[in-house]
């Protein structure tokens, strides 16, 4: 039964292997000066545009040129146990969302987020009204202290980790992208244990595994850290792409005679 896969996971006794990212699919973006690879599942969903240019305005909104607020470029739930152990661990699944936000949505400060204390203080700063209203009702956890705030090195590159709402249920990661934006990248995997309480700590440090590993695939490359003709083209790119060559404005080519394999993508 499904409730006696989840008290497994909820002793320690057995946890189940869990999928790779570099098997994901891919979605690459343009972002301003930031040439972006999103790994996520073939069945979530993605916006179909794939360059955004955020401008700050003189009312001190970020907004892309064709719209305003947060863009949620790819979102979708997907299952995480490895394929010889779903069967077994049918609920252990997450859901996945990469947000674009302007500072100004997230009611942060233009300050640049340069070293752990920035992070921290800047973050600190915008939950804490948040931390006051959801004192009354005692599930809900929002950063109160620096300790409740992890900064990490992903590829020469600081994230924030918070651990939030109910039950701290909801994963988010953080990185700046520029003075306007910042990128959040948000895992609820709650399915994975009984959401009328906190995740077991073996469960949860699991989890952190594949959260590490999937931001370890996520790619952001600066303009003009490497040349055009390397970047990754934009579009979405299923993860069962071995058949087809890519250019780089995200076109099929069609093979001939002399072909030769495309680069993998996992190397960008």
């Amino acid at each position: 039964m499904v409730m006696e896969n989840k008290d497994k996971a909820m002793t320690g006794s057995s946890l189940p292997a869990l999928i790779s990212p570099k098997e994901f699919a891919l979605c690459t973006i343009q972002v301003n000066q930031c040439r972006i690879v999103v790994p996520c599942d073939d069945s979530s969903f993605h916006e179909s545009v794939y360059e955004y240019e955020f401008t700050r305005m003189p009312d001190g909104l970020t907004v892309d040129s064709d719209r305003i607020g947060t863009i949620t470029q790819i979102s979708g739930s997907f299952a995480l146990a490895d394929i010889k152990d779903r069967e077994q661990f049918p609920t252990w699944r997450t859901h996945l969302g990469a947000h674009l936000c302007p500072k100004s949505e997230l009611s942060v400060n233009y300050n640049r987020w340069h070293t752990e204390h920035d992070i921290k203080s800047i973050l600190l700063e915008k939950y804490k009204k948040r931390t006051r209203k959801s004192s009354d009702t005692g599930n809900e956890y929002y950063p109160e202290s620096e300790s409740d705030i992890d900064v990490i090195t992903i590829n020469d590159r600081l994230w924030a980790h918070m651990a939030l709402d109910d039950y701290r249920q909801l994963d988010v990661f953080m990185t700046e992208l520029d003075e306007n934006l910042v990128l959040q990248i948000n895992f609820d995997a709650s399915p994975c244990w009984y959401r009328d309480g906190f995740a077991p700590a073996d469960v949860k440090a699991h989890l952190m595994t594949f959260f590490m590993e999937y931001l370890c695939h996520f790619k952001i490359i600066k303009a003009g850290s490497v040349p055009d003709e390397e970047l990754p083209p934009l579009g979405f790119y299923p993860a069962a792409r071995e058949e087809k060559d890519i250019d780089r404005d995200g076109h099929v080519v069609e093979r001939d005679p002399d072909y030769s394999p495309a680069p993998d993508f996992s190397s960008w």
